[in-house]
């Protein structure tokens, strides 16, 4: 399976350990607020299936580490 070595920064966004720091409108889905790994893979799948802009500032920043480890 893949794993990203870097993906403590990503999950510094949301996530203190497997504690929640954001509010549940902070993530891609409702699933993505279940754990870390499943924010990282929604956030993942959102950005290489849409990867449009966010008005939420949280997301975007999830939306800008995909962007700047794997562009387009």
């Amino acid at each position: 399976y893949f794993h990203d070595t870097h993906d403590i920064d990503f999950k510094k966004i949301c996530w203190s350990g497997s504690a929640k720091t954001c509010a549940d409108h902070n993530f891609i889905t409702t699933y993505a607020a279940t754990l870390p790994d499943e924010d990282y893979a929604e956030s993942f799948s959102y950005y290489v299936q849409d990867g449009t802009a966010s008005t939420d500032p949280l997301i975007q920043r999830k939306i800008d580490y995909f962007a700047t480890k794997f562009p387009k």
